[in-house]
């Protein structure tokens, strides 16, 4: 199931813009540290696309102000893939970075 989670990541990641790369790299460094998450990952309908858009509502929240920061975000990211816990570690992105 890990390598097909992988796979499942790298395709979308070929395909997505610099900020779907970001997310989907951050996904496989979880992956590696925690390999049973793989069936997660392989959920119906879960895609990286999906976790990002799940970030802008969180950020849109009033009691967030527009803004998440790293461990938030990462956060957010692995609860929309049902993955329970916090992001292990903030990465420190630039915004310019992502567009």
């Amino acid at each position: 199931m890990l390598l097909e989670a992988n796979q499942k990541l790298e395709a979308e990641m070929e395909q997505g813009k610099k900020y779907v790369k970001v997310i989907g790299q951050y996904l496989l460094d979880h992956l590696k540290k925690n390999p049973a998450d793989a069936a997660a990952i392989m959920t119906e309908g879960k895609t990286i696309k999906g976790s990002i858009d799940a970030m802008r509502q969180e950020a849109t929240k009033e009691e967030n102000g527009g803004m998440l920061s790293d461990p938030e975000g990462y956060a957010v990211v692995l609860h929309y893939f049902g993955i329970d816990g916090q992001a292990k570690k903030p990465i420190g992105i630039k915004t310019e970075d992502l567009f």
